[in-house]
């Protein structure tokens, strides 16, 4: 996380030196303090009004530093977290939609959210505030070795004792977040299944069953969180608790001084003010430190993701044909699509039929790379695809799956991925979009009074919006009815400049002569009309 850091140096800069100045007014009033009680001490009403003067100035200085540290802390945690997002989100684009999809929905939702809440507050922070504090504690033991040399040894021995007793709390509160961490990450994938298979659970009468299994998962969430609190807290008093009997020994020490008539009593309120500034930071630090280390496991696990290279192609993407050269794909242990070949001239229009099951939509993800090949390779204007960068082949080549996922915005923007309006209206007109159905709101609940077809279209109109020159229809038809489904297939036949695949279950004769070529892949379709 060190390069984070490095980005934003004079933030830091900026930082440290409040906290040099604020531990500078801490040092300052503990001695205005102390010579303030020397002067009750000897009736000097002078000094008193003086010294007095100097606690109130230094306390307001105090404020006004506090303030600023802190709005330079979090500044400084969000922008660091800002750029371990966009790292983040930057490494999970490249690595291509086959890669993002071995993981699981709540995998990443606990990933962004979860882990990154985790990240800005016990690692980042936690890290600045070791950082101040660290400056304050050397500050004020520095000021506390002119008052004492002796009182100094004395400190420099107590201090020692939170030190150690930190490496005992350290596994215990990395154990406890840990396993908070991981059941989260479960708990979210049940509810998930929850919501995303609402109706087939309610259809099947099944409500008890799902409910039952969060439950389950939601007690040993509750069990985890209530382990990592307890920890916590455990930690945070045991660490207080041992501070204050090394605080109570340094100033029993400084009272003894006192007493035996080596410190004027005003040292001994000079002494209590700095070790009061020097353990209670001492004690923060050794808690932030411990949350620093309890990250190690996310840090390690976004720096992986950040840091691990994608598959990166070294050739230009060529328009021109498309070429299945003994393609052989298909998911876990089965090949669905099997030493398939076939040429497809540039530009041309073309239907992908077949029995379900028999690989058409695989075809189709191979192409984009969604699917990883087995076997043979494909290439397009005589380049293999595997040897061109997925960015470059997501330009160039476009796959447009059956559901349309809308975004929160007009229909308008929806098409124009909330880009350029006025080629993006042309192509929905192009799409028999109407006209007044481009301001409606889509996204949410709101896109469910789109019917299919309009869904569709909105599909239609992104791809001929997109710079890509091979465009992938999975079944735009599949669902709608008869007229619908023949108006959506005309329109895509009418499709020029482009080499466009449709995946279509329609057997009918008069329509598949309208294409350039039709691929069939394994045996008929006997339910198709």
């Amino acid at each position: 996380m060190l390069r984070y850091i490095k980005r934003h140096k004079l933030l830091l800069l900026f930082e440290i030196l409040t906290a040099v100045s604020r531990a500078v007014c801490e040092v300052l009033l503990s001695f205005a303090m102390g010579h303030m009680t020397n002067a009750a001490v000897d009736r000097q009403v002078d000094a008193l009004v003086r010294s007095s003067v100097q606690c109130v100035a230094c306390l307001a200085a105090l404020y006004v530093l506090y303030i600023g540290e802190i709005r330079l802390r979090k500044s400084l945690s969000g922008r660091c977290l800002c750029a371990v997002k966009a790292d983040l989100y930057a490494a999970l684009a490249a690595r291509g939609a086959a890669s993002f999809h071995r993981q699981t929905d709540s995998y990443y939702l606990n990933l962004l959210y979860g882990d990154m809440d985790l990240l800005e507050r016990d690692y980042f922070d936690a890290l600045w505030r070791s950082i101040n504090l660290t400056i304050q504690t050397v500050f004020c033991v520095a000021a506390l070795m002119t008052v004492s040399v002796k009182l100094f040894v004395i400190f420099a021995l107590v201090s020692t004792v939170p030190q150690a007793a930190s490496r005992l709390f350290r596994r215990l509160l990395v154990r406890a977040k840990d396993a908070f961490s991981n059941q989260s990450a479960r708990c979210m994938q049940r509810g998930k299944e929850l919501i995303g298979g609402f109706d087939t659970i309610l259809f099947f009468s099944k409500a008890e069953v799902f409910i039952s299994r969060l439950l389950h998962e939601d007690r040993a969430l509750e069990e985890k969180r209530r382990g990592r609190d307890v920890c916590n807290a455990a930690v945070s008093y045991g660490a207080t608790t041992i501070n204050m009997i090394a605080q109570i020994i340094c100033m029993a020490a400084a009272a003894y001084f006192v007493a035996v008539g080596e410190l004027r009593f005003g040292a001994l309120t000079t002494s209590t003010q700095l070790l009061n500034y020097t353990f209670t930071p001492l004690n923060t630090v050794i808690t932030c430190i411990l949350s620093i280390l309890s990250t190690k496991g996310i840090r390690q696990k976004l720096l992986d993701l950040i840091s691990t290279p994608p598959p990166q192609g070294t050739r230009a993407f060529h328009n021109g044909d498309i070429c299945f050269e003994h393609v052989t794909a298909g998911y876990g242990a089965r090949d669905i699509l099997q030493d398939f070949s076939c040429r497809l001239k540039q530009g041309g229009t073309y239907a992908v039929i077949g029995a379900s099951g028999m690989g058409k939509s695989t075809l189709a993800r191979a192409l984009v790379g969604f699917t990883e090949l087995r076997g043979g390779r494909i290439t397009i204007g005589g380049v293999d695809i595997q040897e061109v960068s997925l960015p470059e082949l997501y330009r160039n080549v476009l796959y447009v799956p059956q559901s349309t996922f809308l975004f929160e915005g007009t229909v308008l923007e929806n098409i124009s991925f909330f880009g350029g309006e006025s080629p993006a209206r042309e192509h929905a007109l192009q799409a028999a979009l109407p006209e007044e159905l481009l301001s409606a709101q889509a996204g949410g609940d709101r896109g469910k009074a789109l019917s299919g077809g309009e869904m569709t279209r909105i599909s239609i109109a992104r791809a001929l919006c997109s710079t890509a020159s091979v465009l992938l229809f999975d079944e735009p038809a599949s669902g709608l009815d008869p007229n619908t489904a023949a108006e959506i297939e005309q329109l895509l036949q009418h499709i020029s400049g482009k080499t466009v695949l449709i995946i279509t279950h329609n057997w009918d004769r008069q329509y598949l002569e309208r294409f350039d070529g039709v691929i069939q892949i394994g045996a008929p379709d006997t339910g198709a009309k």
